[in-house]
């Protein structure tokens, strides 16, 4: 299953999953939306950002991922 599909599963189905993969086993989270947030902002190491501030160049995320 890929990451983009965890957006669009029921929450139950979220939580089962994020309990079944070793990645997100640390991150265990009473809230199913937090939990699902953490694990994603680990993964692919972005932040949560306001939603008028500015966004990070792309080519600065692309050489960080390298």
């Amino acid at each position: 299953m890929a990451d983009i599909e965890l957006l669009l599963l029921p929450q139950h189905a979220v939580r089962q999953r994020l309990q079944q993969m070793n990645e997100a086993a640390g991150q265990r989270r009473a809230d199913t939306n937090a939990w699902l947030l953490e694990y994603l902002k680990e993964k692919y190491h972005f932040s949560v950002y306001e939603a008028d501030a500015e966004l990070p160049l792309l080519e600065s995320l692309a050489v960080d991922n390298k």
